[in-house]
């Protein structure tokens, strides 16, 4: 059971996040507070008041039972998830600030059920936090949170990132970390291919003779689940994006999925939003948009 050691009272006044504090729940059942406290997220997200649910004073509450470590969890991983999703601009917390906010000590399975869930979180309704970045952040929590982390990304809808050429997909892959594209590097293997490392996937486009594209073109990371950033990283070619205007050498653009680039030739670099599966290579997707 994750283990959850309070090292002293929250104060009366609580921890004021919001402006305002909320009437606390009376000390009771532990599901009865964690669905009391989900319902009022459900109704503030339904009107248009600024007060939102107060985590320190349900934490307060917390029956101090065999079940006050679940307790606090779930409570956080309501908070945090309905921060994100939150129709209007409201703080947005990540599981350091819940750390800086309770004085509890949380055990180390607590925290990386936690960061995973921020991981999440994040994905789906945020800004779209690479799992590296997140790891590097708790690294002290080791190889259990990278298992956890991987495990969540594998269970995430990602969009995904396709080369098409005249009709025909050569290159897919999930869109989990960030992009790059250009063509062989000395050290790069023979194109097609992608190079995946664990905060990049590099597409290998064209032989390092063909100077159709740089060797670093075109890098790209999400910024939400439904845009991009895209950064020409050419000191001098500029590249053709459909329906948008060219992106000039050294210039960077955040756009909404989905996203078309044209990387010399007859080749387009496909940003779709995410779908139920990732095609084989070589797969016909015609029925996709073509030039």
């Amino acid at each position: 059971m994750t283990t959850v050691v309070l090292r002293e009272s929250l104060n009366d006044g609580g921890a004021d996040m919001n402006g305002s504090l909320r009437a606390t729940a009376p000390q009771g059942d532990s599901n009865e507070l964690v669905e009391m406290f989900a319902s009022l997220w459900a109704a503030d997200a339904e009107s248009d008041s600024d007060s939102i649910p107060d985590i320190a004073a349900y934490v307060r509450r917390c029956p101090n039972d065999d079940n006050f470590s679940a307790t606090v969890v779930r409570l956080i991983e309501t908070d945090l998830e309905r921060r994100w999703k939150f129709p209007r601009p409201i703080p947005r917390l990540t599981v350091s600030d819940y750390m800086a906010l309770l004085p509890i000590t949380f055990s180390r399975k607590a925290r990386v059920q936690l960061v995973s869930t921020e991981y999440k979180v994040r994905n789906r309704w945020g800004d779209c936090v690479l799992l590296n970045d997140l790891y590097e952040q708790y690294k002290e929590l080791g190889p259990s949170l990278a298992q956890s982390l991987h495990k969540a990304a594998s269970n995430i809808r990602w969009p995904v990132v396709s080369v098409v050429v005249n009709a025909r997909m050569e290159l897919e892959a999930r869109f989990d970390r960030r992009l790059s594209v250009g063509r062989q590097r000395s050290k790069d293997p023979n194109p097609w291919d992608v190079i995946t490392t664990a905060d990049e996937h590099r597409f290998v486009l064209c032989e390092s003779s063909d100077t159709s594209i740089s060797r670093r073109q075109l890098q790209a990371v999400l910024q939400t689940p439904k845009t991009v950033l895209l950064k020409n990283c050419s000191s001098s070619r500029t590249l053709a994006i459909r329906s948008q205007e060219p992106l000039e050498a050294g210039e960077q653009r955040e756009l909404s999925l989905p996203v078309f680039v044209h990387l010399g030739g007859s080749r387009c670099l496909q940003i779709r939003p995410a779908e139920k599966r990732v095609r084989r290579k070589h797969e016909d997707i015609s029925d996709l948009p073509q030039e």
